[in-house]
């Protein structure tokens, strides 16, 4: 390791929030620096705080120079330095001055080493921190190392939550981080070190009520291991990938801070007459960098009861994307929905940590929101990622997912059930006005049961559109697909993944269950068996609809169904 330098300027000092660094492969002889950063609002590096017109005018905060070193003859050399800042895409500024905050990205093109390399950045001063001893103490200097082994891998990218709200007292909390791998490498996560953490770094104090999972990459806080009933705590981890012998090709900083909240009593009114968004207090207190001074609450291990809210925070629900879900998107852009419910209330916002050429419409009395991203012609060819979490109106959180946009130069082709059959099966079997309940036109009303095997798949892709059209209110269109994986490539819990799921089932039995006996049937073999079901239900599994008595079955939570009392 090798002495940094103090590069950020002095206004910016004791208002870090945090950072995240990938390094990925750009043109000929180049390599792209990305970073996220996150900084209080009033020291941010613009003037003023960040506006809306900081991301309109894609303005750069203040910035300043994070140096590179490899050793292309066995001991250290400089091979340059980047410009360093980031360009804000996300405001808080409803909270209290000392909790609102900016975050960003930037994109650098930089000459790629000629060997293995390191990017390296520290100054003064993390804001102070709160132990798992409800202890205050100092945050110390923050700063990264970024690693590369390979020089022509592409290293992870994750994106950096601004802050990681975790309830006081409240057990098994989770934050999935999501990294993504251009190369599809092996990923792991761990803490940073204390020459990378600095005054971070997990082990200087008692901070073990946060734990990491390496191999997920998720994060998990126990409230029961806490008697501090606020203040942060510092997350400070490298992000890293492998090859498939597990030799590590480079690892990449990620930084950020838990803020311990806790919502009093009186915001859990049932009434209606609680309806505005709750403020909570100053948690980011000034750091005057005094070392260990003790917080008012004793230190005793003893813990309170779960508290009530521990149970009632929002969730997420369709057509909001799962997390890590992948869309390919062209040049005209793409649309998508969000949505949560809360047992408390109204939800009142959604944060994100988007990028440039994303944009997200108030929420909606039933909690949805309406985002479009159109890529600007520098994202072609890359991958862009966005974040996204509820609130509801007493300030509790859903869980946070992160997607994908894999931007293509054209947009993609699109699918219908004729185009994927042509696509899989260019010689098989059309099953035109086969049978008795059949028939490609979803819409069409059938004139009996089924007859043979064949019917019955497409009565079963007649049903699924039928449940996926009711269930997004929205018409049949056509959907991403990639013939050649067989893969449906549209966001899970979209209208257009589940249209795609309808369709490839029918398509994996096109063939299989084909009889040519009854291709044009004329219908005067087929007859009603009984009425059906007067209370028809939809339920949906690994994205495919099934429609089901429901007198006898009943939907399971988290996907698929079972015998009523069976789930």
């Amino acid at each position: 390791m090798k002495l940094l330098a103090a590069t950020l300027a002095t206004v910016q000092a004791s208002h870090y929030r945090g950072g995240s660094y990938a390094i990925t492969q750009g043109e000929a002889g180049l390599v792209e620096i990305s970073r996220s950063n996150t900084w209080r609002r009033s020291n941010s590096g613009y003037s003023g705080g960040c506006t809306q017109s900081d991301i309109d005018n894609q303005v750069v905060a203040q910035a300043d120079p994070e140096d590179c070193w490899y050793r292309p003859n066995g001991s250290w050399d400089r091979c340059g330095y980047t410009k360093g800042g980031y360009i804000v895409t996300d405001i808080e500024d409803s909270l209290s001055t000392a909790n609102n905050y900016c975050y960003g990205t930037r994109h650098e093109d930089f000459t790629k080493p000629s060997s293995k390399y390191e990017f390296e950045w520290d100054d003064c001063c993390w804001v102070k921190f709160t132990t798992d001893d409800n202890e205050l103490v100092s945050g110390g200097s923050f700063g990264f190392y970024a690693y590369v082994e390979d020089i022509d891998n592409n290293s992870p990218q994750t994106k950096l939550p601004p802050i990681w709200k975790i309830m006081a007292g409240c057990a098994a909390q989770t934050l999935e981080l999501n990294p993504y791998d251009k190369d599809g490498d092996t990923i792991k996560c761990r803490w940073a070190d204390s020459d990378e953490g600095l005054g971070a770094y997990k082990y200087k104090h008692n901070f073990a009520s946060i734990t990491l999972d390496s191999d997920t990459c998720i994060l998990t806080y126990d409230g029961t291991k806490d008697v501090a009933p606020s203040g942060v705590k510092p997350i400070a981890i490298h992000v890293e990938d492998f090859d498939s012998n597990g030799v590590m090709k480079s690892s990449m900083p990620l930084q950020f801070l838990a803020t311990v909240w806790t919502p009093t009593n009186s915001n859990f009114r049932t009434s209606g007459r609680n309806q505005t968004p709750y403020q909570y207090p100053n948690l980011f207190p000034e750091d005057d960098h005094d070392d260990h001074k003790k917080g008012s609450s004793s230190r005793s291990r003893g813990r309170r009861s779960t508290p009530d809210y521990c149970g009632r925070v929002p969730v997420l629900e369709d057509p909001s994307p799962a997390a890590g879900s992948v869309t390919e998107v062209g040049t005209a852009g793409t649309t998508f929905s969000l949505k949560a419910s809360s047992p408390n209330g109204n939800i009142t916002k959604f944060t994100y940590q988007s990028a440039p050429g994303v944009s997200c419409d108030p929420v909606g009395p039933s909690g949805d929101v309406a985002c479009t991203f159109t890529p600007s012609s520098d994202q072609v060819g890359s991958t862009t990622g966005f974040c996204f979490q509820a609130e509801d109106s007493l300030g509790l959180q859903t869980e946070r997912r992160c997607i994908s946009f894999n931007v293509v130069a054209q947009d993609p082709v699109l699918y219908n059930i004729n185009d994927m059959l042509d696509a899989v099966d260019p010689n098989g079997p059309r099953a035109a006005n086969y049978g008795c309940s059949g028939n490609m036109d979803h819409t069409a009303a059938n004139k009996g049961s089924p007859i043979d095997g064949m019917d019955k798949a497409l009565l079963a892709r007649k049903n699924c559109l039928r449940c996926a059209v009711d269930n997004h209110s929205t018409e049949y269109e056509k959907y991403s697909f990639d013939p050649q994986s067989n893969t449906c490539l549209d966001a899970s819990g979209t209208a257009l993944r589940r249209f795609c799921e309808c369709d490839k089932e029918l398509a994996s039995v096109n063939k299989l269950l084909y009889n040519s006996s009854f291709e044009n049937y004329g219908g005067s073999g087929c007859f009603k068996n009984g009425a059906g079901s007067g209370n028809s239900i939809c339920c949906v599994d690994n994205e495919y609809f099934s429609k089901l008595n429901g007198d006898r079955y009943q939907c399971c939570t988290g996907g698929g169904h079972a015998e009523i009392g069976a789930c």
